[in-house]
Protein backbone atom coordinates (compact mmCIF):
# COMPACT_ATOMS: atom_id res chain seq x y z
CA UNK A 1 0.00 0.00 0.00
CA UNK A 2 1.36 3.45 -0.84
CA UNK A 3 1.18 6.69 1.14
CA UNK A 4 -2.26 7.55 -0.32
CA UNK A 5 -3.66 4.34 1.14
CA UNK A 6 -4.23 2.98 -2.37
CA UNK A 7 -3.26 -0.35 -3.85
CA UNK A 8 -4.03 -2.59 -6.79
CA UNK A 9 -5.03 -6.18 -7.16
CA UNK A 10 -4.44 -7.78 -10.55
CA UNK A 11 -6.20 -10.99 -11.49
CA UNK A 12 -5.75 -12.82 -14.78
CA UNK A 13 -7.41 -15.83 -16.25
CA UNK A 14 -9.38 -16.98 -19.26
CA UNK A 15 -7.29 -14.51 -21.37
CA UNK A 16 -8.61 -11.52 -19.38
CA UNK A 17 -6.93 -9.20 -16.91
CA UNK A 18 -8.87 -7.52 -14.10
CA UNK A 19 -7.22 -4.55 -12.43
CA UNK A 20 -8.89 -3.62 -9.13
CA UNK A 21 -8.05 -0.22 -7.63
CA UNK A 22 -8.47 -0.15 -3.86
CA UNK A 23 -8.45 2.71 -1.40
CA UNK A 24 -8.28 1.30 2.08
CA UNK A 25 -10.88 -1.46 2.26
CA UNK A 26 -12.99 -0.07 -0.61
CA UNK A 27 -12.95 -0.86 -4.31
CA UNK A 28 -12.66 2.44 -6.19
CA UNK A 29 -12.54 1.23 -9.80
CA UNK A 30 -12.18 -1.90 -11.88
CA UNK A 31 -10.52 -1.97 -15.30
CA UNK A 32 -10.56 -4.81 -17.83
CA UNK A 33 -8.27 -5.78 -20.68
CA UNK A 34 -7.04 -8.83 -22.49
CA UNK A 35 -4.10 -10.46 -20.69
CA UNK A 36 -0.81 -11.28 -22.38
CA UNK A 37 -0.40 -14.27 -20.06
CA UNK A 38 -2.23 -15.72 -17.08
CA UNK A 39 0.88 -15.33 -14.91
CA UNK A 40 0.96 -11.61 -14.10
CA UNK A 41 -1.29 -11.91 -11.07
CA UNK A 42 -0.74 -9.79 -7.98
CA UNK A 43 -2.54 -11.03 -4.89
CA UNK A 44 -2.62 -9.10 -1.65
CA UNK A 45 -3.11 -11.55 1.20
CA UNK A 46 -5.10 -8.99 3.20
CA UNK A 47 -7.54 -8.71 0.28
CA UNK A 48 -7.48 -12.37 -0.76
CA UNK A 49 -11.30 -12.62 -0.67
CA UNK A 50 -11.43 -9.99 -3.45
CA UNK A 51 -8.74 -11.76 -5.45
CA UNK A 52 -10.42 -15.15 -5.02
CA UNK A 53 -13.85 -13.81 -5.98
CA UNK A 54 -12.56 -12.53 -9.32
CA UNK A 55 -10.38 -15.62 -9.88
CA UNK A 56 -13.44 -17.84 -9.39
CA UNK A 57 -15.40 -15.70 -11.82
CA UNK A 58 -12.70 -15.98 -14.49
CA UNK A 59 -12.69 -19.76 -13.99
CA UNK A 60 -16.39 -19.76 -14.93
CA UNK A 61 -17.73 -20.38 -11.44
CA UNK A 62 -21.07 -18.77 -10.70
CA UNK A 63 -20.45 -16.14 -8.09
CA UNK A 64 -22.53 -13.57 -6.25
CA UNK A 65 -20.22 -10.63 -5.63
CA UNK A 66 -20.50 -9.08 -2.18
CA UNK A 67 -17.52 -6.76 -2.16
CA UNK A 68 -16.98 -3.32 -0.58
CA UNK A 69 -17.66 -0.74 -3.32
CA UNK A 70 -17.06 2.97 -2.92
CA UNK A 71 -20.33 4.28 -4.36
CA UNK A 72 -19.51 7.92 -3.56
CA UNK A 73 -19.17 8.90 -7.23
CA UNK A 74 -22.34 7.15 -8.38
CA UNK A 75 -25.40 9.29 -9.04
CA UNK A 76 -28.81 8.34 -7.60
CA UNK A 77 -29.99 7.43 -11.12
CA UNK A 78 -26.95 5.19 -11.71
CA UNK A 79 -27.52 3.54 -8.36
CA UNK A 80 -31.14 2.83 -9.33
CA UNK A 81 -30.05 1.31 -12.67
CA UNK A 82 -27.23 -0.70 -11.08
CA UNK A 83 -29.54 -2.06 -8.37
CA UNK A 84 -32.07 -3.16 -10.99
CA UNK A 85 -29.34 -4.85 -13.04
CA UNK A 86 -28.02 -6.73 -9.99
CA UNK A 87 -31.44 -8.44 -9.70
CA UNK A 88 -30.76 -10.30 -12.96
CA UNK A 89 -29.34 -13.83 -12.53
CA UNK A 90 -25.81 -14.87 -13.43
CA UNK A 91 -25.43 -15.80 -17.09
CA UNK A 92 -28.65 -14.13 -18.18
CA UNK A 93 -29.15 -11.26 -20.58
CA UNK A 94 -31.40 -8.25 -20.31
CA UNK A 95 -32.05 -5.22 -22.48
CA UNK A 96 -31.70 -1.49 -21.95
CA UNK A 97 -35.48 -1.26 -22.40
CA UNK A 98 -36.16 -3.92 -19.75
CA UNK A 99 -33.93 -2.11 -17.24
CA UNK A 100 -35.70 1.17 -17.97
CA UNK A 101 -39.07 -0.53 -17.38
CA UNK A 102 -37.71 -2.14 -14.21
CA UNK A 103 -36.94 1.26 -12.68
CA UNK A 104 -40.28 2.69 -13.81
CA UNK A 105 -38.81 4.89 -16.55
CA UNK A 106 -39.80 3.03 -19.70
CA UNK A 107 -38.80 5.82 -22.10
CA UNK A 108 -35.34 6.28 -20.61
CA UNK A 109 -33.40 3.43 -22.25
CA UNK A 110 -30.73 5.82 -23.56
CA UNK A 111 -30.24 7.27 -20.09
CA UNK A 112 -29.93 3.70 -18.80
CA UNK A 113 -27.26 3.00 -21.44
CA UNK A 114 -25.42 6.18 -20.45
CA UNK A 115 -25.50 5.21 -16.77
CA UNK A 116 -24.09 1.78 -17.60
CA UNK A 117 -21.32 3.27 -19.74
CA UNK A 118 -20.02 5.08 -16.64
CA UNK A 119 -20.04 1.94 -14.46
CA UNK A 120 -16.85 1.94 -12.35
CA UNK A 121 -17.41 -1.66 -11.22
CA UNK A 122 -17.70 -3.89 -14.33
CA UNK A 123 -18.35 -7.57 -13.61
CA UNK A 124 -19.65 -6.75 -10.10
CA UNK A 125 -22.29 -4.52 -11.68
CA UNK A 126 -22.66 -6.77 -14.77
CA UNK A 127 -23.30 -4.20 -17.49
CA UNK A 128 -21.86 -6.65 -20.04
CA UNK A 129 -25.16 -8.59 -19.70
CA UNK A 130 -27.17 -5.72 -21.20
CA UNK A 131 -27.95 -5.90 -24.92
CA UNK A 132 -30.34 -4.31 -27.38
CA UNK A 133 -33.86 -5.73 -27.23
CA UNK A 134 -33.41 -7.15 -30.76
CA UNK A 135 -30.54 -9.40 -29.59
CA UNK A 136 -32.88 -11.35 -27.32
CA UNK A 137 -34.84 -12.61 -30.35
CA UNK A 138 -32.09 -12.37 -32.99
CA UNK A 139 -28.67 -13.04 -31.41
CA UNK A 140 -26.57 -11.20 -33.96
CA UNK A 141 -23.40 -9.34 -33.06
CA UNK A 142 -24.75 -5.99 -34.27
CA UNK A 143 -27.44 -6.18 -31.54
CA UNK A 144 -24.98 -6.69 -28.66
CA UNK A 145 -24.95 -3.01 -27.75
CA UNK A 146 -21.86 -1.23 -26.54
CA UNK A 147 -19.31 -1.88 -23.85
CA UNK A 148 -16.75 0.50 -22.37
CA UNK A 149 -13.98 -2.09 -22.72
CA UNK A 150 -14.93 -3.12 -26.26
CA UNK A 151 -17.19 -5.75 -27.75
CA UNK A 152 -14.53 -8.49 -27.72
CA UNK A 153 -14.25 -8.27 -23.92
CA UNK A 154 -18.05 -8.11 -23.62
CA UNK A 155 -18.34 -11.29 -25.71
CA UNK A 156 -15.66 -12.99 -23.59
CA UNK A 157 -17.47 -12.14 -20.34
CA UNK A 158 -20.79 -13.34 -21.74
CA UNK A 159 -19.15 -16.60 -22.84
CA UNK A 160 -17.55 -17.12 -19.42
CA UNK A 161 -21.03 -16.90 -17.88
CA UNK A 162 -22.96 -18.76 -20.55
CA UNK A 163 -21.08 -21.18 -22.79
CA UNK A 164 -24.15 -21.60 -25.02
CA UNK A 165 -23.74 -18.03 -26.36
CA UNK A 166 -21.85 -18.17 -29.64
CA UNK A 167 -20.85 -15.09 -31.62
Amino acid sequence: MNKNNTESIIITGNSLKIFVEMKGDWIENIHLSFAKTDEDTKENSEKSFIYQSFKNYLEGKEIEFDLPLNRGKITPFQNEVFSELKKRPYGSLTSYSALARGIGKENHRRAVAQALSANPFPIIIPCHRVVYQAFLSHPLEQFLGGYSYGLEIKKKLLYIENKSLVF
